[in-house]
């Protein structure tokens, strides 16, 4: 069994034997007669595939913004995963999201994929006979983004090179078939940047690097009616404090999320703000327990709306997460917790060089343990790396951070900022009509 499984794969699924037997369909549907050279005003038509999680695709928000401004009249959807179309819904230089997920789980997962990705875009992209698809991926693409791009029948396809890092070269062996423009840059960058040199890579010119938070009047009324039902004015000095995580060598211990939270309550006059999925509620009533007065929970909230949160906070302490990078886009400082020896800063891949706070006032800490490779030179995941990092280098940089931000504070005998007493005075906003 095993080995018809693999006389298929090499036969139909490589990505190689992939590419001559899609050409014969795609040519037959018509998607690849009178391609015209690659040239910047022949785009009319371009795909960004983009399947990543929510820090992902917030960073990708300058790419699609400098897409536009490059290309004002092209038609430009995005395909994002379900968890994070929400996020994106609102973006201004798109013409559509499209949500995509492939199961590509074991047995014939890989199978399956492709199949889903050719079922998606015979009902969804060829129609649009698309001149250019981009993948901005860096990293191994684990969810079938390069298969999509390539039966989506664009004329070209870009993409970053499979041996741009170890790990992809393992996991994307001959995906480069898939593209037509590959870039094989593996100078370290973040990656914002990353996304950029793409689009400069295709002849594109790029103006801004900052990052986009897209809410519209509906997310603000519902964040200033958040604040309001629990009696907190625009002058308070909100924190928003997210104690999880995707995965587990990204989590930084509960139980020292707890104690920085009494530290922060006992030592600053602030209100914090919880900020987790729909699975971390109940996390999230154990900081309550702490004072709930000052400790509030947005768990389980949309995106939008935790984005429109994020607009009113005065700091950020977290994980490397996808909120953590929604606050960097909201302009909003920053601590981050990193899983990332410091030692490690040049070669793994969650280092904060790559996937640190882009663009505003930021600190980060990082374990000081040494690193530990696996056989093929690549980083050995695992908790035990941020589970070295102290409370108290956290504390440093919070303290640090509060100090540049002119949060003073607290003295002996001063009454801590609780409910305000005067939210009569604050109009309440309308219901969304």
């Amino acid at each position: 069994m095993m080995r018809l499984f693999q006389n298929l794969y090499r036969g139909c699924l490589h990505p190689p034997a992939l590419r001559r037997w899609g050409e014969v369909l795609l040519r037959m549907r018509g998607l690849r007669r009178n391609a015209l050279p690659f040239q910047i005003p022949n785009l009319k038509n371009v795909l960004v595939v983009r399947l990543d999680e929510i820090g992902d695709v917030v960073m990708t928000s300058t790419l699609l913004r400098e897409l536009r401004r490059n290309l004002p009249d092209a038609w430009i959807p995005l395909v994002t995963n379900p968890r994070t179309k929400k996020r994106v819904e609102r973006c201004p230089y798109v013409n559509e999201v499209l949500e995509f997920v492939a199961s590509t789980k074991p047995p014939l997962g890989r199978l399956r994929g492709i199949l889903q990705c050719l079922r998606f875009s015979r009902r969804h992209l060829w129609r649009r006979h698309f001149d250019l698809a981009i993948q901005p991926r860096y990293h191994a693409d684990q969810g079938c983004a390069s298969v999509l791009a390539y039966f989506s029948g664009a004329s070209f396809r870009a993409g970053y090179s499979e041996r741009v890092d170890t790990d992809k070269t393992r996991c994307n062996a001959d995906y480069s078939h898939f593209y037509t423009h590959i870039y094989a840059d593996t100078q370290y960058a973040h990656e914002v940047q990353r996304n950029l040199e793409l689009l400069r890579f295709l002849g594109l010119e790029v103006q801004q690097e900052h990052m986009e938070l897209w809410t519209d009047e509906h997310d603000a009324a519902a964040a200033k009616r958040f604040l309001i039902e629990r009696n907190m004015r625009d002058s308070d000095a909100l924190i928003a404090l997210c104690p999880t995580g995707s995965r587990p060598f990204r989590i930084w211990p509960v139980e020292r999320y707890l104690d920085l939270t009494k530290w922060l309550l006992e030592h600053y006059p602030v209100q914090i703000m919880i900020v987790g999925g729909p699975g971390d509620i109940e996390l999230a009533e154990k900081f309550r327990n702490i004072d709930k007065a000052r400790v509030h929970s947005s768990a389980g909230c949309p995106l939008r709306e935790l984005g429109a949160l994020l607009k009113h906070c005065r700091l950020y302490i977290g994980n490397n997460t996808g909120p953590c990078h929604m606050a960097a886009a909201a302009g909003i400082p920053v601590v981050q917790i990193s899983p990332c020896p410091r030692e490690g800063n040049a070669f793994v891949g969650e280092s904060p060089l790559s996937f640190g706070p882009w663009g505003v006032k930021s600190r980060t800490i990082q374990p000081e343990i040494p690193c530990e490779r696996e056989a093929d030179g690549s980083f050995a995941y695992s908790p035990k790396y941020i589970q070295s990092v102290p409370t108290a280098s956290v504390q440093k940089a919070v303290e640090e951070m509060l100090e540049e931000l002119l949060v003073k504070p607290s003295q002996p005998g001063e009454r801590p900022a609780t409910a305000a007493s005067d939210t009569e005075s604050l109009e309440f906003p309308k219901p969304c009509s």
